[in-house]
Order: C-alpha cells, then sequence, then structure tokens
C-alpha cells in the first residue's frame, strides 16, 4: 500500500505487541502518516504518534483505558476509551473478554487477502 493520502493509522496490538509498539511505529512515520493511534491491549492504554520526522514522531499522547484521548490538530475528535476497559479488564489484564475473530491468510488472484476462520 502506498502511504500517500493516508490521513491516520488505527491497530490494536496483537500475537507481536512490540512489533506494534516500535517497529510499525517507525515504518509510519518514515511513511509520513501524520497519526498513528495504538489500542494496546497488555498495558491497557492508547497511544498516539504525531508529527513524524523521519523515522520518529515528534508528538506522543497516551492515556490510561478509561480516560480520554484527544488526538493533535487538524483532527479534531476526542477518543472515548473507557468502552475498551469492558472489552480488555483492568489494567495489564490483557485478555480480551470479547471474542475476537481469528483471521487466515489466503491467497486470492494472486494477492494475499485475510477472511474470518469459524
Amino acid at each position: 500500500m502506498e502511504p500517500a493520502g493516508v490521513a491516520m493509522v488505527a491497530e490494536v496490538t496483537a500475537g507481536r505487541p512490540d512489533q506494534d509498539r516500535i517497529a510499525k511505529r517507525h515504518c509510519y512515520a518514515r511513511a509520513g502518516i501524520p497519526l498513528h493511534l495504538l489500542i494496546d491491549r497488555d498495558k491497557s492504554q492508547v497511544s498516539v504518534f504525531g508529527k513524524p520526522q523521519r523515522d520518529e514522531c515528534t508528538e506522543v499522547r497516551l492515556a490510561p483505558f478509561g480516560e480520554s484521548l484527544a488526538p493533535p490538530d487538524p483532527f479534531g475528535f476526542e477518543l472515548d476509551t473507557k468502552p475498551f476497559l469492558r472489552a480488555v479488564g483492568p489494567a495489564g489484564g490483557g485478555q480480551p473478554r470479547v471474542a475476537i475473530a481469528r483471521r487466515k491468510k489466503v491467497r486470492l488472484a494472486g494477492r494475499s487477502a485475510s477472511r474470518r476462520m469459524k
């Protein structure tokens, strides 16, 4: 995927949280994506990384689940993280209380895609 025109990336930590927290953050900054929103299930917090320069973001905002978080301008919204508490539980719980569908990589017409597993 080419990053041109991408204003924001939002993701939830999964099986490789260090890759989500570190490697991807640097990759998105290098690509010049203005905002990276990371919902960290293991740490029970939301991180917003903005104002990318080279391979790092110069603005970082953090909020534990249960508190609101406003990304930097020009995004102009406030993220209510209280619903994340119900999904994950107390800080450090890491295991979601709600079912999360597993995904399996499949090949479609020479391209990789994901599909839900039952």
